[in-house]
C-alpha cells in the first residue's frame, strides 16, 4: 500500500479524480430539481389525468434541501462571488436561461465556481511536484495560474453551451407547436387548452418547448394573466421568437383580432426564418471546409500522388549511378 501511495503519477491521478468527483456532484445539484420533475409528470399524463395531476404538482416552492457542505460554505461563496448584487442577478437569470429553476441554484453554481478555483491550482501544484519538476519557474506559474482561470470559468462556459442549446432547439420546434396550437384553435379549443395538447405531445419531440409551455400553463392555472405569463416565457428563454410570440398575442388580445390569424402568421415567419437559416449553414458548409481541406485532405492527396513519382525518379537516378 505504501508502494501505491509513493509512486507520484498515482497520487497525483488520485487526487485529481477526487476533485472531479467533487465537481460533478455539486453540479448534479443544478440538475435535481423537484419542480420539474412534477412538471415533467404533468407532461407525461394522459389528457384525463392533467387536472388532476396538476393540482397535486402545482406547488412548485422548494424546501431548504440543500447539503451540509453547501450550506457551510454559504459565508464564503457570498463574501467572494456574490458580493456584488448585480452580478448575482445577472448569474439568476443565466441559470434561469439554462433551465436551472432551484432557488440554491445560485449558491451551488458560485460555490462550484469557487471549489474548482481552487482545486485545479492545487491539482496542478501537486503534478508540478511530482511529475513536471523540470519545468521553469515561469512555466509552472502560468500552468497554476491558467488551472485557476479554467476552473473559475468552466462552469460559465458550461452555462452558456447550456443556454445555446436550449435556444436553438426551442427555435427548431416553435413552428411545429404553433402549427399544433392553431389546429387546436381552430377546433375550438382555447389558447390554454391548446399549449397542454402540445405539452402532451412534444414531451419527447421537442422537450424544451414542451417544458417551457408547461410552465406557461401553469402559470395560467396558478392565477397570472396571459401576458405575464408569456413575458415570462420571454425572460427565461431570451430569443427575439418567444418576445414576439408574447407581443403578437396580448395585441391579438387587446385588439380583438383572431387568435388563430395571429397563430398561422407566426407559424410562417417562423418556418420561413428557420428554412433561411439552413440555408446560411449550408452557404457557410464549404468556407468551413476549406481549412481541413487544406491542412489535411490536401497534403495528403498530394503525398499519395507525389510520393510514387519522386521514388521512381529517386531509384532511375541510383541506377544510373
Amino acid at each position: 500500500m505504501m508502494t501505491l501511495f509513493s509512486n507520484p503519477i498515482i497520487l497525483f491521478g488520485m487526487v485529481f479524480l477526487a476533485f472531479l468527483l467533487a465537481g460533478f456532484g455539486l453540479a448534479g445539484l443544478l440538475e435535481r430539481d423537484d419542480g420539474m420533475q412534477r412538471m415533467r409528470t404533468v407532461g407525461q399524463a394522459g389528457a384525463d389525468d392533467v387536472e388532476e395531476e396538476v393540482q397535486t404538482n402545482l406547488s412548485l416552492t422548494y424546501e431548504d434541501d440543500r447539503p451540509a457542505a453547501l450550506r457551510m460554505l454559504e459565508p464564503l461563496q457570498k463574501r467572494l462571488a456574490q458580493s456584488d448584487p448585480k452580478q448575482v442577478s445577472a448569474a439568476r437569470q443565466r441559470l434561469v436561461e439554462a433551465g436551472y429553476y432551484r432557488p440554491s441554484a445560485v449558491e451551488t453554481y458560485f460555490t462550484l465556481r469557487i471549489i474548482l478555483g481552487i482545486a485545479l491550482p492545487i491539482v496542478a501544484i501537486i503534478a508540478i511536484m511530482t511529475v513536471f519538476v523540470e519545468w521553469k519557474t515561469i512555466e509552472k506559474l502560468l500552468c497554476i495560474l491558467g488551472a485557476a482561470a479554467a476552473g473559475y470559468y468552466l462552469p460559465a462556459l458550461a452555462v452558456s453551451s447550456r443556454i445555446s442549446e436550449r435556444q436553438k432547439s426551442f427555435k427548431l420546434g416553435m413552428p411545429d407547436a404553433l402549427d399544433m396550437m392553431l389546429i387546436g384553435v381552430e377546433a375550438g379549443l382555447s389558447l390554454n387548452a391548446s399549449m397542454k395538447h402540445v405539452v402532451k405531445e412534444f414531451g419527447h419531440v421537442h422537450p424544451v418547448v414542451a417544458e417551457q409551455f408547461q410552465i406557461v400553463t401553469l402559470e395560467f392555472q396558478a392565477g397570472r394573466s396571459r401576458s405575464e405569463a408569456l413575458n415570462g416565457l420571454a425572460r427565461r428563454m431570451n430569443i427575439p421568437v418567444t418576445r414576439t410570440l408574447a407581443s403578437m398575442i396580448s395585441q391579438s388580445e387587446q385588439l380583438g383580432t383572431s387568435m388563430a390569424q395571429t397563430l398561422q402568421v407566426m407559424a410562417q415567419e417562423l418556418r420561413m426564418q428557420r428554412m433561411l437559416d439552413a440555408e446560411k449553414t449550408a452557404s457557410e458548409l464549404p468556407v468551413k471546409m476549406s481549412v481541413p481541406l487544406v491542412l489535411f485532405i490536401f497534403p495528403a492527396l498530394m503525398a499519395v500522388a507525389l510520393v510514387p513519382a519522386v521514388l521512381g525518379v529517386m531509384s532511375f537516378f541510383g541506377s544510373i549511378n
